[in-house]
Formats: structure tokens, sequence, C-alpha cells
């Protein structure tokens, strides 16, 4: 039981460096999207607006 609650949190804690090395969010509401081993300043800027209940429902 041990091993697998390692694996799992292993798993997990993997999955969440992707997803921190996909998206790097900024203070405003504007999202980073970085590309892996592209040339240094070259980044895709999307643009999220947020609804009344704070979840991203359009994009700019």
């Amino acid at each position: 039981m041990v091993d697998e609650i390692k694996k799992a949190k292993k798993v997990f804690k993997d999955a969440w460096d992707a997803l921190d090395d996909f998206f790097e969010e900024k203070r405003s509401d504007t999202i980073m999207e970085k590309e892996k081993k592209a040339k240094k300043g070259k980044v895709a800027l999307a643009k999220f607006s947020k609804g009344i209940i704070g979840k991203t429902n359009q994009i700019n």
C-alpha cells in the first residue's frame, strides 16, 4: 500500500510540474503558454476573460 501511495504522489507531482511548465499565470488574466525548446523570448500569449463566477468562459 505504501508503494502505491508513493507512486501516485510521484504521478501527481509530475502532472502538476508539466502543467506548471505549460501555463505560467501572471497577475492579470493573461496566461503565457511556453513552447518547449523555443528560442529566447518566443512565447504565445492567450488572454482569457473571466465570468462573474470566476470560471474561464471566453477566449479573446
